[in-house]
């Protein structure tokens, strides 16, 4: 499965917030490919229900994913770049489940 704006949550925060500079993060994502095709699908799907959840209430926009960026992205990148994946799956996992709570995702 390929990453699109509309089912991958760390693609959005990366190229839609207000730092340019962090663009190229998106190639660490390529390594989230290695982790087990149930976790991946997984986070697939419930980005995709939170993706659409923030675009009904208006939040698909600069602020809202420079705020995810800020809050979970830059530290998730960081452990991809150490490649740390045992704290790399829980971390998503949290952030998808904050991101759920937050934008009432069912």
């Amino acid at each position: 499965m390929t990453s699109t704006f509309d089912n991958c949550i760390l693609l959005n925060a990366i190229l839609k917030n207000s730092i340019l500079a962090d663009d190229e993060d998106t190639n660490y994502l390529y390594a989230l490919q290695q982790l087990d095709l149930q976790i991946v699908g997984e986070y697939y799907v419930r980005s995709t229900k939170v993706i659409q959840k923030m675009r009904e209430v208006g939040a698909d926009n600069e602020d809202s994913w420079t705020e995810i960026d800020t809050l979970y992205v830059n530290d998730i990148v960081q452990q991809i770049k150490e490649q740390n994946f045992n704290e790399l799956v829980p971390m998503i996992r949290n952030m998808v489940e904050n991101l759920e709570v937050k934008y009432g995702v069912n």
